[in-house]
């Protein structure tokens, strides 16, 4: 039994290097998802959300930028890729936060619910968390 966990601990050490793409690209996928519609409707988005148009438009580029930071920064060698890859995790935290405290806070399920019609804390909970976790560990991750 042994022999098999060392067989198999030798296969994860392998790709281990590179699991943090998995985080980058779950990320970036959920920012960009978001962001990128927003820009043929951001007067709309705005209402939705219930912010000045000039707020709406910040929180649009600053995560389709923070998107593109994140994917960009695992490319990128040295100090410099580890830094985009921060500022981009770190941009998002913010954005997360107040999409939580203003839009989810009150029920966890991601599920809608008709006094929650965009679902509770949980999914943009785990975004938070990873792009805090990111931000702190960078290329590192």
């Amino acid at each position: 039994m042994k022999q098999v966990f060392e067989s198999l601990d030798r296969l994860v050490e392998r790709v281990a290097g590179h699991a943090h793409w998995l985080l980058r690209v779950g990320l970036a996928a959920s920012f960009l998802s978001h962001s990128l519609p927003r820009y043929g409707a951001l007067d709309a988005f705005a209402e939705r959300m219930d912010l000045p148009y000039g707020a709406a438009v910040m929180a649009t580029m600053v995560e389709t930028l923070a998107a593109m930071a994140i994917l960009v920064g695992g490319f990128v060698p040295g100090m410099l890729g580890h830094w985009i890859t921060r500022l981009g995790a770190f941009a998002y935290v913010p954005i997360m936060a107040v999409a939580i405290l203003t839009q989810h806070w009150g029920r966890w399920s991601f599920t809608p619910a008709p006094d929650y019609p965009l679902g509770g804390a949980e999914f943009p909970t785990i975004m938070l968390l990873t792009a805090t976790y990111l931000g702190i560990k960078g290329n590192r991750a």
